[in-house]
């Protein structure tokens, strides 16, 4: 049975490094419930458990002692920077247990539940996957692919500069689906527009020659305009 929640009750002690990092590294713990009679060890536990890791593991430096003088959630977070990859916990709920009324001592309980990390972060060893696991893989053909939807016959009307047949209005018709470039060529085969460069411009923008009229957003009954000239863009 794979485990997904624990307990944890210790002493008035600290819970040993080593266990809080099997805690950290193994795979399918997502929950876990810490009983303390000690807030402050539970305190120190928690950071050890709850803060992320970091992407190269600190090693501590024998010769300082500088250790001696810390607190104990000093020296958790100290201790937190060593801790191997993995998923950190969170504190979800605490609630204090009065098992000895009269006194001042109170039990603590804290719930703490794994973070979930985003697919492309995590490890194969987040899925129990060791050395010598096998791993099956399933290739799915990909059935939702949206056609696309069937080609429409626009009117169009391109309309040149002054400079350029005093400004006229030509009716084209053309399918959504051609391009910039073939609605060129069809203006320069009919011989509406003498040979030269052109570059067209829909809604104030320039069109790409190889990209469709629907491609553009242009609609039936739209306006495109047509003037001299060519466009150079640098990383197409």
């Amino acid at each position: 049975m794979t485990l997904k929640a624990l307990a944890v009750y210790p002493d008035s002690c600290f819970v040993r490094m080593q266990v809080i990092k099997a805690l950290r590294t193994h795979p399918g713990l997502r929950r876990l419930v810490y009983i303390s009679c000690n807030p402050e060890s539970l305190v120190a536990n928690a950071i050890e458990l709850c803060t992320p890791s970091v992407d190269k593991t600190e090693i501590g430096n024998t010769n300082n002692r500088g250790w001696r003088n810390m607190s104990s959630s000093g020296l958790a977070r100290h201790r937190a920077k060593s801790m191997p990859n993995s998923e950190p916990f969170q504190p979800i709920k605490a609630m204090a247990v009065d098992l000895f009324p009269h006194t001042p001592h109170c039990e603590l309980v804290m719930l703490l539940e794994r973070i979930e990390m985003e697919e492309d972060y995590r490890n194969l060893v987040e899925y129990g996957i060791c050395e010598f696991s096998e791993i099956i893989v399933f290739l799915k053909t990909m059935s939702c692919v949206v056609a696309d939807p069937p080609s429409r016959r626009l009117s169009l009307v391109v309309q040149t500069s002054s400079s350029l047949l005093n400004a006229a209005s030509i009716p084209v018709e053309m399918k959504d689906s051609n391009t910039v470039n073939e609605l060129r060529q069809l203006l320069l085969t009919r011989k509406i527009l003498p040979m030269d460069d052109y570059m067209f411009i829909h809604k104030q923008r320039i069109m790409r020659e190889n990209c469709s009229l629907r491609w553009h957003g242009v609609e039936n009954g739209d306006c495109l305009y047509v003037f001299k000239g060519t466009v150079s863009r640098s990383g197409y």
